[in-house]
């Protein structure tokens, strides 16, 4: 099982001790490269035994020279992939117009969050506090709800890709 950590500085440093002690030592962690929580998984993962993987994950999502991938994630309907490559697409093209004009390109790490929730489909994803970790979750909500065109207050549920679990 592949298990996604998503979040920033607002976090629980003993629940999530805790949490990554339980990990069986056969999953996948993947990450990104953010800070806070981030990097306290990316740190203290290996030292527990946990093979941590960093994004990017899945690279087939868009058009970048990355290598490298975390796992075989769960197949997924088509339509959740398209939404996921929709979101994927957005932040790299915010992130690549930053970099051509001002050299900044925050939307990259942006974008690793939905290469964690990719590999996470079918089954865990953590989220540790702040704004990655809402951004994650918004993702999570894109794609299992859509709403309908003529009732816009009505939503139509696709399932229940993930095991979201929030410190």
């Amino acid at each position: 099982m592949i298990w996604g950590f998503v979040g920033g500085r607002d976090f629980d440093t003993p629940a999530l001790t805790e949490l990554l002690r339980s990990i069986p030592l056969t999953d996948i962690v993947a990450v990104g490269t953010g800070i806070g929580s981030e990097k306290f998984v990316r740190e203290q993962g290996p030292e527990l035994g946990l093979n941590v993987q960093v994004a990017p994950v899945r690279s087939d999502l868009y058009d970048w020279p990355f290598d490298g991938a975390v796992g075989v994630p769960a197949p997924a309907p088509t339509r959740l992939m398209m939404l996921l490559r929709v979101d994927q697409a957005m932040l790299w093209a915010t992130a690549r117009e930053a970099q051509l004009h001002d050299g900044k390109t925050k939307c990259a790490l942006e974008a690793q969050i939905t290469d964690v929730v990719v590999a996470c489909v079918g089954g865990k994803l953590v989220l540790m506090g702040g704004g990655r970790a809402k951004q994650a979750l918004d993702i999570v909500k894109r794609c299992q709800e859509t709403a309908l065109y003529n009732k816009p207050r009505e939503k139509v549920t696709h399932g229940q890709f993930w095991e979201v679990i929030e410190l």
